[in-house]
């Protein structure tokens, strides 16, 4: 008889000889078990032709018990009868079906099994047969070898597992429905203002926060935004810092960290990889170990796919490489400080995908007081008038010299325009004025990963800081590096002299003048020039390249203005030239 499926085969012969003997794999089936007990029967003659034979008498007499040296499953039932042996061996399949415990793993993945399953059954009922047989059919020769067989080895019958491939095949596609996936790419999302544990994004109310802002006031953000721990900061180095009554020449070299340094700003998600779990090499494992009663854990037989997005690109590709704080307390004014903050608010969270041109003109609109900018002092013509969005070139300033560290040096990279005359809370020659309908600053980002920007003002200590996000900076020859800039004065020609107009109660940017005072609109300027530099350093802040000429900037001469509340001076009167004596 023959067992179905791939690893059931037909079962030999038991081996009388040799205790211990292994009975192949069966399908079970119902086996009549075939008894003849002696009830009450003392002893039985059977006659032949040559009489009364005493091994048939032992043999009629034993027939309704179990030979002696006769186990199964490793318990012995020798002279039990077949209630007796059926009760000493009944937990020998439950033992051995809950020995039956997978263990598959997935890549990692860990999922569990049991006989119930996978449908296992064995072989108990017909082993049992076979043992309850034994030594009681076949011939007289046979039946002799038999019991001394069991008497000087002794015979067990092995009770055997199976597992029925059709069945193991089922749980196996329920595996491979439930393992099989796709990889997926690791991601991010940008949230400059930070967020919370549970990624949720913070956004606060721009209102709010530039009139806090305004007053000198400290913005309190919300207890929870996740922080940056401290070892996975970046380098100091990445932060710099221009207060306006500083010496620049002394002061490039210097550091600060504003203290919103550490809000995290991107929220990440870790790739997974793609699975494809292979069916029937599974099942064959599966199967072989039923065979081969070895419950190891089983390593399933997948392909893996992995994913080219990874966290660890992700993480690379959204590195502040630039950090840049510009002081504006010299300049306070709420409606300056106000119209600062607004600017901010506004371009933090620009994202400059790669290729892309992006205007701050565009990006904040008209400065008009229909779109809710306040009037503050600006340049113009050389003079300082009161004018919507008034102080907003400190932002696009500011901006200007973190796009320079974040390597957008290049004429392709950076469209700007130097103000008119010297603006002290930015380097000479490292600004970047900016008008609606006029002068604008202009970014294109040079690489293959977007460019963030975060802006954020600081009310206390009054100042502007904005961050540049994205991969790290790599010098063909130096690898891995940080740009630096300053700036020198290059040459300073003669101011012209100052011009008085009279008869003037208010000047045009609205200052009044009392009577027989004056008011100096315009200072007097001599053209001025001054030259950038570009430094490159390693990361510990070596200089690789001390001192590369970047970019120059001319700011012309203007004649001073003074305006006079008082009527103009008489105009001086030449006396007649005397003529000479013949």
């Amino acid at each position: 008889m023959t067992n179905e499926g791939k690893y059931q085969v037909d079962k030999p012969a038991v081996d009388m000889k040799q205790k211990g003997s292994l009975w192949s794999k069966i399908t079970l089936i119902a086996a009549g078990v075939v008894f003849v007990v002696a009830l009450g029967v003392s002893a039985m003659f059977i006659m032949d032709d040559k009489g009364v034979s005493e091994e048939r008498i032992v043999r009629v007499i034993d027939y309704g018990t179990v030979l002696s040296g006769v186990s199964v499953g490793g318990v012995d039932v020798s002279g039990m009868t077949g209630i007796a042996a059926s009760e000493a061996t009944g937990g020998i399949e439950t033992q051995l079906l809950a020995s039956a415990q997978f263990v598959l793993d997935v890549d990692g993945e860990i999922t569990e099994y049991d006989a119930e399953s996978f449908e296992l059954f064995t072989d108990y009922e017909e082993v049992f047969a076979q043992a309850m047989r034994y030594g009681h059919v076949g011939t007289f020769e046979e039946r002799k070898a038999a019991k001394e067989a069991a008497l000087n080895g002794g015979v067990d019958f092995t009770v055997e597992m199976y597992a029925d491939e059709a069945k193991v095949a089922a749980v196996v596609a329920d595996l491979k429905l439930a393992m099989d996936r796709p990889p997926s790419d690791a991601g991010y999302t940008f949230m400059p203002w930070g967020y919370f544990e549970d990624g949720t994004a913070y956004e606060p109310d721009m209102e709010e926060m530039i009139t806090i802002l305004a007053k000198k006031d400290e913005f309190v953000y919300p207890e929870g935004l996740v922080k940056i721990a401290d070892e996975d900061m970046p380098s100091d180095l990445r932060y710099e810092y221009y207060q306006d009554d500083y010496d620049w020449e002394e002061h490039y070299e210097e550091q600060y960290k504003p203290k919103d340094a550490a809000i995290a700003r991107f929220s990440y998600a870790g790739e997974s990889k793609g699975v494809i779990v292979d069916e029937a090499g599974t099942v064959d494992l599966i199967m072989a170990a039923v065979q081969n009663d070895d419950f190891a854990a089983i390593a399933v037989p997948a392909q893996i796919i992995h994913s080219e997005a990874t966290l660890e690109a992700m993480l690379n590709a959204t590195q502040l490489i630039a950090s840049w704080t510009s002081s504006y307390h010299d300049h306070y004014g709420r409606s300056r400080t106000y119209n600062v903050g607004k600017l901010s608010f506004i371009i933090s969270g620009v994202v400059i995908m790669p290729g892309e041109t992006w205007s701050i003109n565009e990006e904040a609109g008209d400065r008009t007081r229909s779109n809710g900018w306040k009037e503050a002092a600006g340049i113009s013509g050389g003079a300082f008038t009161q004018q919507y969005g008034g102080g907003v070139c400190q932002v696009s300033s500011t901006l200007f010299n973190a796009a320079l560290r974040a390597g957008l040096h290049h004429e392709d990279d950076i469209d700007h325009a130097n103000h008119t005359i010297i603006s002290d809370y930015i380097p000479i020659g490292l600004d970047a004025t900016i008008s609606s309908k006029g002068p604008d600053l202009k970014l294109t980002n040079p690489y293959d990963t977007p460019l963030y920007i975060v802006s954020y003002l600081n009310g206390v200590e009054e100042n502007v800081t904005i961050e540049i996000y994205g991969s790290p900076l790599i010098h063909e020859e130096f690898g891995p590096i940080i740009y630096d800039f300053s700036s020198r004065r290059t040459g300073t020609g003669e101011a012209p002299e100052y011009t008085y107009i009279y008869d003037t109660p208010v000047a045009p940017d609205g200052e009044v003048i009392a009577p027989g005072e004056s008011y100096r609109y315009i200072k007097s300027r001599g053209k001025t020039t001054a030259r950038a530099y570009m430094h490159i350093l390693d990361l510990e802040g070596n200089e690789l390249i001390e001192k590369e000429q970047m970019f120059t900037a001319t700011y012309k001469a203007y004649t001073g203005v003074y305006y006079v509340n008082d009527p103009a001076p008489p105009e001086p009167t030449e006396e007649p030239t005397p003529t000479p004596d013949p």
